[in-house]
Formats: C-alpha cells, sequence, structure tokens
C-alpha cells in the first residue's frame, strides 16, 4: 500500500489502480470544517473514486464518499474538533477504475482571486500578492484559489459551493483596468478580455469585493448616469467593496491586498483599509506619490458600504481636471510651482514616516545607503526657483538615490543619479522610478 502525506492546498497528482488502496496521513492545522476530496485530472476523463477517513492510532472510520453527492469525484466533508493525526483510504470505485485524479485537502470555504500575470512591457507578477494572502485567509477559515491568466468566463463559473466564483465570500481582481473606467481586464493567455460593471453578478453573501486596479472606484458615465466598478458590487449585494479612482501602482498592488486581510484579523473592515492604506503609504514615497494622480490615489482607495450612495467626486469631469495639473508624470509642460504645491501639501507624511525634510524641500537619503557624495547634490543648486528633490528608488536590484530639480521659474525640471553622479533623462529617470499599472 502507498502511504504519503497531503499537505494543505497542495493538488496532489494520484494514480488510481482499480480497488487497490493508498494511504495519506493529513492533521487539520485548525478545528474547523474541511474537504479531503479527488478533482479531475483532465476534462476527457473522471476517475470513479472512493475515498474513507479515519482517526489515525485508533483507526476508527469518521467519514466516507464515492461521488460527492453527483458525481463520480469523492468528497468527504468533515468538521474536525481536533488537530489530530488522520489518513484518508483512496481506491477506485471498482476494480475496472484505472486512470489520474487530484487528491486535495482543503478547508471547506474556498474563495477565489483572479489576476492579470502580465502579457505587457511591464512584468509585473499579480499572482504572487494574491498568493501573499493566503495565511490571513486560512487563519479566518477559507481556502484562496487563485486565478490568473485566465478569461472572465473562468471567474462567472460556479463554484463546489453553488455561488459564483467571483461571488464568494472575499474576492480580489489585481490587473488593468479600462481606462474610460468601464471594467477591468482580463487575459485568457492568448489575448484579452473584459468585464464591465454592467455584466457583474449578484454578489449576495459577498463581504468584502476589491478592485486593485486603475480606476476601479472611478465614476463612469453611461447614458447620463454614473456608475463605477466598486459601487456597482455593493449595489448588487456586496457588504463592502472598494477601488481607486484614478491609477494605481505595481507596489500598492503588491502590498495592499496582503496588509489588509491581515489587518482584518483584528480589526473591522473600515479600520483594515485604513491600516492598510497607511501601511502602503510608508512604504511607498517614489516621486509619483509626492504629486498624486488625481489625489494621490495610492492615499485614497475609495470603500463602499452596502446603502452607500454614489460618491460624486470619483470622477466624470473633476478626474480629468485634477489629471491634467497633477497627473503628467513631472512632464516639463507642467507648471513646477502646482508640483511644488502639491508636494507641500504632503510633506506631513513623509515626516511620519521618519523621513527628514527642511524648508528647501529635501528628502534626505537614509543614511544606511551610502552616496558617493552628498556634495554632489548640494551643488546642482544654481539658480533662483531651484528646489531639489533627493530620495531613493526601490529596485529590483537594489536601492538607488536619485534627485530631481523643479525650476518654479523656468518651469523646467532636470533628473540626476547620485550614486553615479550624472544627469540623466527624463525616460531614464522614470525607468527607474517603474510604471503605474494603467492600462
Amino acid at each position: 500500500m502507498k502511504t504519503d502525506t497531503l499537505g494543505l492546498d497542495v493538488a496532489n497528482l494520484e494514480y488510481i489502480s482499480g480497488t487497490q488502496e493508498q494511504r495519506f496521513y493529513v492533521t487539520p492545522p485548525s478545528i474547523g470544517a474541511f474537504y479531503i476530496e479527488t478533482r479531475s485530472y483532465s476534462s476527457t476523463r473522471i476517475v470513479d473514486t472512493y475515498m474513507s477517513l479515519y482517526l489515525a492510532g485508533a483507526d476508527t472510520k469518521v467519514g466516507f464518499d464515492d461521488d460527492s453527492g453527483g458525481n463520480l469525484n469523492a468528497r468527504i466533508s468533515h468538521s474536525f474538533s481536533d488537530t489530530y493525526d488522520y489518513y484518508v483510504l483512496l481506491r477506485g470505485y471498482s476494480s475496472s477504475t484505472s486512470g489520474y485524479c487530484y487528491l486535495m485537502f482543503r478547508p471547506a470555504n474556498e474563495v477565489f482571486f483572479a489576476g492579470t500575470q502580465d502579457y505587457d512591457d511591464q512584468g509585473v507578477d499579480r499572482s504572487t500578492p494574491l498568493n501573499d494572502c493566503k495565511p490571513f485567509l486560512q487563519n479566518m477559515g477559507y481556502f484562496v484559489n487563485v486565478h490568473c491568466n485566465l478569461g472572465f468566463q473562468e471567474i462567472l463559473e460556479e463554484a463546489s459551493s453553488g455561488r459564483k466564483k467571483i461571488a464568494g465570500d472575499y474576492f480580489v481582481f489585481a490587473g488593468h483596468g479600462f481606462s474610460n473606467a468601464s471594467g477591468v481586464v482580463f487575459y485568457n493567455g492568448i489575448n484579452s478580455d473584459g468585464i464591465t460593471y454592467d455584466e457583474l453578478p449578484a454578489f449576495a453573501n459577498s463581504k468584502v469585493v476589491i478592485w486593485e486596479s486603475c480606476y476601479g472606484a472611478r465614476n463612469y458615465s453611461y447614458n447620463g448616469n454614473l456608475v463605477s466598478m466598486a459601487y456597482q458590487s455593493v449595489v448588487n449585494g456586496a457588504m463592502y467593496s472598494l477601488g481607486y479612482a484614478g491609477e494605481i501602482y505595481s507596489n500598492t498592488g503588491n502590498v495592499f491586498p496582503a496588509k489588509f486581510f491581515e489587518a482584518l484579523q483584528t480589526r473591522s473592515v473600515e479600520d483594515a483599509v485604513t491600516t492598510a492604506t497607511q501601511w502602503t503609504i510608508d512604504s511607498n514615497w517614489w516621486y509619483w506619490t509626492f504629486f498624486g494622480q488625481f489625489n494621490d490615489d495610492i492615499a485614497n482607495p475609495i470603500l463602499y458600504k452596502k446603502g452607500d450612495s454614489l460618491k460624486l467626486s470619483c470622477g466624470s469631469g473633476i478626474y480629468e481636471a485634477n489629471r491634467k495639473i497633477l497627473g503628467e508624470k513631472l512632464s516639463s509642460n507642467v507648471s513646477a510651482k502646482k508640483r511644488a504645491s502639491a508636494f507641500d501639501l504632503k510633506q506631513g507624511m513623509f515626516t511620519k514616516s521618519g523621513y527628514v525634510t527642511n524648508s528647501k524641500n529635501v528628502i534626505d537619503v537614509p543614511s544606511e545607503l551610502v552616496i558617493k557624495s552628498d556634495s554632489f547634490a548640494q551643488n546642482l543648486v544654481k539658480n533662483s526657483g531651484d528646489e531639489i528633490y533627493k530620495f531613493v528608488a526601490k529596485t529590483k536590484s537594489g536601492d538607488v538615490p536619485l534627485a530631481f530639480i523643479a525650476n518654479t521659474e523656468s518651469n523646467t525640471v532636470k533628473y540626476f543619479q547620485l550614486d553615479t553622479q550624472e544627469q540623466i533623462t527624463a525616460s531614464e529617470f522614470e525607468s527607474l522610478m517603474g510604471n503605474p499599472l494603467e492600462q
């Protein structure tokens, strides 16, 4: 008899040979309801399986199943009142049964998250931050199934719970949003397709729906009416939904979801959003954060609660006006004085994060980062109206000290890399800073 161990949330590929039994030990990580089940290895062949569950040591049978209530896959649902060792016996239903199947051990409460694992030129892996949420959801008794590079139809399929995958207790989408804010972009591995606000299903029992995409909470104007993905989610029944009114950035998408679910362990939804947002701000202080894309989107996810009215400040005219002023990524055709003013409004949060500011609006590079010559940065200020901003870019290759000078008289911006003591182009500067996740 084959003997092995089942881990939590792992698809184990097993070969079924007639009624020959295989033994798998399982230890529930906590008390509560869990499934032990077989799943089809391919869509063309379903193997007829039979399972039984025993308390190890006493060899007491506590459950068995042969059809999961309606098909050839077996599923044992058991509410564990302890964390003792158990074992599962797996075999084919009859002596003629043969073939492969998956064997899984998972919590009974399954939720689905979805992302686009980048098909564009940004190389952002959105499956990792979604998977980072798993430990916190497991503490809450949930199994997280992350879907990446699947079309939106897959997330509208019915799960084993009888609810649509998108409409579980929790749902997070991480990816691109349509620039007109009407929906979000899915990718099926070959081409992109999308789901728009009017295609969202009922979220009757959903606790929180998160649109971690550009424009997930921006109001979209259609036939004289305003709506957004976040707002439509609560209209369709979700208790809470949130999104961003404008562009968001890679680090926001990478850290916010997990920090939200971490905070949700001990806090209300509203407090968890506030906590995760502040953590995201404190860990993302590059130059777009200084000036904000549409009122500093990284700092302001829009949270809706069921029954809320539409927030009129999230688009339809006011959005374009703010974006024109603040959203040009420091290009020289935007008034440096307006940029400096936008920075002044946000200085406080850098102080709270421990970064020193002074009357010249210089952000000191952390002392642990060695800079070849700090005097190089100070000598850059040569003209009346020059204001220097000095900080560290977080790149895949490590920390890179940078500076830019905005001259409020000539309305020009110059960019510098401090460790190499050289002036760089605007495109080189933006490349080091990373690009927003805009579709």
